[in-house]
């Protein structure tokens, strides 16, 4: 890995979703683990590559009602939609620590590798729920 958009953790995640090295890898990412660990996901992988197409109507849950395996979403402002996501492993009272790809130190959505990031509640536009469909 050269701390860019590549190394065997990146291309693994990648691969799930069709892409090669190169693209932004959060959504592929969260597929490869979710898939992994057993969640049936409908249709073709490549759709988890945008990370939009992770937060249908039928699969969204209120922040309040957040819990671990949920995956947030971050709108960014410059793209005008969701552009960053993750899974969430820990709900505190405040904020959620979730684990990244493709994020930095800073929290960057186009980052260096792999994090667990502390987020305030108030910073994700949006989650969902997907871990209840298990295989």
């Amino acid at each position: 890995a050269t701390n860019h958009i590549d190394g065997l953790a990146v291309a693994l995640g990648l691969a799930s979703v069709g892409l090669p090295e190169g693209h932004n890898y959060c959504g592929a990412y969260v597929y490869h683990v979710m898939t992994t660990c057993g969640v049936n996901m409908p249709g073709p992988a490549s759709r988890y590559a945008w990370v939009p197409s992770w937060f249908p109507l039928a699969r969204l849950v209120p922040i309040e009602d957040a819990a671990p395996d949920d995956v947030a979403g971050y709108y960014s402002r410059p793209l005008g939609r969701l552009a960053h996501i993750g899974i969430i492993r820990e709900v505190l009272t405040g904020y959620v620590i979730v684990n990244e790809g493709n994020t930095n130190n800073n929290g960057s959505r186009t980052g260096d590798g792999f994090y667990s990031r502390k987020r305030f509640k108030g910073q994700i536009s949006k989650v969902a729920r997907w871990a209840t469909a298990i295989k």
